[in-house]
């Protein structure tokens, strides 16, 4: 089962890897990159973020 998570935080993208993100969207994990990055999906475009966020 895929856990989903809501943003605390808005979250820019600075490269093409990672999501840009707003406070309140929801976002379904697909794993932990590392201790301080996660990969997820929001809208069908897939990328990393902040774990913190």
């Amino acid at each position: 089962q895929m856990k989903a998570a809501r943003l605390k935080f808005n979250f820019q993208a600075e490269s093409p890897k990672e999501l840009t993100l707003q406070k309140g969207d929801i976002v379904y994990i697909h794993k932990e990159v590392d201790r301080n990055w996660l990969e997820g999906e929001h809208h069908g475009r897939v990328g990393i973020f902040p774990s913190n966020y």
